[in-house]
């Protein structure tokens, strides 16, 4: 992977690949991510959609298969919903929030 001037980019910038057990997790993620409620600010991805995912979208049908697909699809959630909070405290504290 190559830079816009054609540099290469940093290693900690290139993600690994993930197992194809992780990026299951991760595409419903990314495909759920349209389904959170907005207000002053993005909620987390409803449990009810996640759960329905999995069972008409991935096909997971048993009840253990299901709690993990809910913790793993939530886990993710919650760290993207920790890194928006946190750039926005940020972007406060530098004056670059919106007023």
């Amino acid at each position: 992977m190559h830079t816009e001037d054609g540099e290469e980019p940093p290693e900690v910038c290139v993600a690994p690949p993930l197992s194809p057990a992780l990026a299951r997790y991760v595409e419903a993620f990314h495909y759920l991510t349209s389904d959170r409620p907005v207000g002053m600010d993005i909620g987390a991805i409803p449990t009810s959609a996640i759960l329905a995912f999995a069972r008409e979208i991935d096909g997971v049908a048993g009840r253990r298969e299901l709690l993990l697909y809910l913790r793993m699809v939530r886990a993710i959630d919650d760290e993207f919903l920790r890194a928006r909070r946190a750039s926005a405290e940020a972007d406060k504290g530098s004056g670059l929030g919106r007023t």
